[in-house]
């Protein structure tokens, strides 16, 4: 059985997207926003997961910021 790996530093962005069931890159800040929302409802009683997507909500936030600079 393969172990979740829980670390957002060996994700890329690529990689990120595709987790959270993207289809193309978020355009905005809101679309990230939403989509962490809606993962942390569903794993609600999952602490890792919820630490896992608040980690990857930033990560992905930080990189728009970078992106439209």
């Amino acid at each position: 059985m393969n172990e979740i790996d829980f670390n957002v530093d060996n994700y890329d962005i690529d990689e990120l997207i595709q987790l959270l069931n993207f289809d193309y890159v978020p355009t905005n800040e809101d679309m990230i926003v939403q989509r962490i929302d809606v993962l942390k409802r569903k794993y609600k009683d999952k602490a890792k997961y919820i630490k896992f997507f608040n980690e990857v909500g930033k990560k992905l936030i930080s990189n728009f910021d970078r992106f439209n600079k």
